[in-house]
């Protein structure tokens, strides 16, 4: 493609995945509902894994269209300053249809990872960026926890940053550089006791406080790899854990249903439970970052994660 060749036609229209709706709905957080009365949190307990949404979702991909239910809202006026006599005086709001919402957001997100992708977007071009939302996004959904060696909370950063245009130009720095600062390295580690003989130190669990700041960061990434993965069907459907959803359900419900099989016809059952030990500590990065490579992630990514993990 030669530089005066129009970028291709953004992936707007691909197939939205389980996963990808399912991520940007845990994004949302609940508002006022439209006509249909249901809220963000409805469709959450619902459709908690994206299955039927992402379904309904894609036929109005290949429709090109959507149902025309949809586009109704609700209008209410909010009161602004001056004299409430006049008309101009009142701000309308539209309380729209939460799937409506939804299926706008999981387009937008396309659009945004298009632009980025393709340097649509004016370097003078500095309010609604695709990085500034997506880091707002990510710092609007983490839960206030012990703080790291910097004892900052989130609500700190919430407070001092709420448009996170700070944290956006240091994360920018951190993607130019490929690496981060060592400090942000650093945590504190308390003991957590589990079951039986508390003098074995096999029977304390250990937790590491990591500063906020480093936490935020790796979770924009953490975003940014599993909206790829799920544009890009590289998780197994098998894949449960470590998602935005709760997978465990189904799979319980595939041993439930196994075993009364077994019941129902008098035969035997068999299953084997397997728990690796340590399971996070016995994987060598060097397989993490082979298999990154293997599904063809960008190599900055990879030397970035690489760099994170180094020290």
């Amino acid at each position: 493609m030669t530089n005066s060749d129009p970028p291709d036609l953004p992936p707007v229209l691909d197939v939205l995945s389980p996963e990808f709706v399912s991520s940007c709905l845990q994004g949302c957080e609940n508002s006022v509902p439209g006509p249909d009365l249901l809220t963000y949190k409805h469709w959450r307990e619902a459709d908690p894994k994206g299955i039927i949404l992402s379904t309904i979702l894609n036929i109005c991909l290949k429709l090109k269209d959507i149902p025309e239910d949809w586009k109704s809202s609700n209008c209410i006026l909010l009161p602004k300053k001056g004299d409430l006599k006049a008309i101009e005086n009142w701000r309308p709001i539209s309380l729209s249809n939460t799937v409506y919402k939804l299926f706008s957001k999981c387009l937008t997100r396309r659009l945004q990872d298009w632009c980025e992708m393709h340097n649509i977007l004016s370097k003078c071009q500095k309010g609604f960026t695709p990085s500034i939302l997506s880091i707002i996004s990510c710092l609007q959904s983490c839960e206030n926890t012990a703080p790291g060696p910097d004892r900052l909370f989130y609500q700190h950063w919430k407070t001092v940053d709420p448009r996170c245009v700070i944290v956006s130009k240091i994360f920018n720095i951190c993607l130019k550089l490929k690496n981060i600062p060592t400090a942000w390295k650093s945590s504190n580690c308390i003991l957590i006791p589990k079951k039986g003989d508390l003098a074995l130190i096999d029977n304390w669990r250990p937790i590491s406080l990591s500063n906020s700041i480093y936490k935020l960061f790796t979770k924009c990434l953490a975003r940014r790899l599993q909206d790829w993965c799920g544009m890009h069907d590289i998780l197994s459907p098998c894949q449960k854990g470590f998602t935005p959803f709760d997978g465990v359900v189904e799979h319980n419900f595939v041993i439930g249903q196994h075993l009364e099989i077994a019941r129902r016809s008098h035969t035997e059952s068999f299953l084997v439970w397997l728990d690796i030990s340590n399971a996070f500590g016995s994987i060598p990065h060097n397989i993490l970052f082979a298999a990154m490579a293997s599904v063809g992630i960008d190599p900055d990514f990879i030397q970035l994660i690489t760099n994170i993990y180094a020290e």
